[in-house]
């Protein structure tokens, strides 16, 4: 099973260091991102960070865009090395003290009270301290699925989802293999790599957990050019009451559903034709929305941020976007 094919050039590019170049199958929406991220390693690499003195990659994501009038389907990844997160931690906690005493969940749906959007707008600029890279793909509805052909549940790495609904099944193929492309473009020789998703319906109970698991071993296996050392995978249930776990995935989930505000709001009529544009700022959308859009639009060398776009073309072909903020 392999990705359709976008609308877009292929590039062929020297890594640096920062990303390894992955197995990718040729002419697909995988190798389009694999392809931009080469480009911006070899364009910005000396203000990227780099995961090489790394002994475990932890990677955390959230979705959003599930409500019927969302025109996107919106997967964020936060990326991150093991290599700074204790001294992080005591600054998270910290401010959590501080400003949350109660223990509270924090969200993109409960930025709604004083506190807690006081909260959020602290801990994103806590967020720029972390070492890696929040990426975020949305995907345009109109395009029913990124893979060729219909899934074939009679295949043996497809089997285990023939009991799940089709949009799931698409969904969590979607998450997979982007995972596993950010698993085989930025892990080493031998790293561990840690895998915390949203306790969303992908992993709703301990039997889906268990697919997910397996099919990730499966899939990341056909990009990886280097064997890891553990690779793991585990939902927010994890936490140990800390809120550590649960407020890095909060990352993702304020990121991943700022982005679908922004997307859906700019769909209206009056902001068609400026759909290829990412906004950092406008009136019409909400304060929440600017808020989180503005922060997710600034380029600190230690947290990277990048945004995909996928929408279908009058050639029923599939055009990628990239977004970044850096300049030379």
């Amino acid at each position: 099973m392999v990705a359709k094919r976008p609308l877009c050039n292929v590039i062929t590019l020297k890594m640096k260091p920062l990303w390894t170049p992955p197995r990718v199958p040729k002419g697909t929406i995988i190798e389009s991102i694999s392809d931009s991220m080469a480009l911006l390693a070899s364009d910005y690499g000396a203000k990227l960070p780099t995961f090489t003195e790394a002994n475990t990659l932890l990677a955390f994501s959230d979705y959003s865009g599930e409500e019927a009038e969302a025109p996107y389907s919106v997967y964020s990844f936060l990326i991150i090395s093991d290599k700074n997160l204790t001294e992080w931690d005591k600054s998270r906690a910290a401010l959590r003290q501080r400003l949350l005493p109660d223990n509270r969940r924090v969200s993109y749906k409960k930025y709604r009270d004083a506190l807690s959007k006081r909260f959020i707008n602290e801990y994103l600029k806590v967020a720029n301290s972390l070492d890696g890279y929040l990426i975020t793909v949305s995907v345009s509805k109109q395009v029913e699925t990124i893979f060729d052909g219909k899934l074939d549940f009679q295949q043996a790495d497809l089997a285990p989802f023939a009991v799940w609904t089709t949009d799931t099944t698409e969904k969590t193929l979607r998450i997979l293999h982007l995972i596993s492309l950010f698993i085989a473009g930025f892990s080493r020789m031998h790293q561990n790599f840690v895998w915390i998703t949203d306790n969303d319906k992908i992993a709703a109970n301990p039997e889906r957990l268990s697919v997910l698991v397996e099919a990730l071993s499966r899939v990341s296996s056909s990009y990886l050019n280097h064997s890891l050392g553990h690779l793991r995978v585990g939902t927010t249930n994890v936490d140990d009451g800390t809120r550590l776990v649960e407020d890095l995935c909060s990352i993702p989930d304020l990121v991943a559903g700022a982005y679908s505000d922004q997307l859906k709001t700019m769909a209206a009529a009056a902001y068609a034709s400026l759909s290829s544009h990412f906004w950092i700022h406008s009136p019409v959308l909400q304060q929440k929305t600017n808020a989180i859009t503005w922060w997710a639009s600034t380029s600190p060398k230690n947290l990277c941020k990048l945004y995909f776009k996928i929408s279908s073309s009058e050639e029923d072909k599939q055009r990628v976007q990239f977004f970044h903020f850096y300049n030379k």
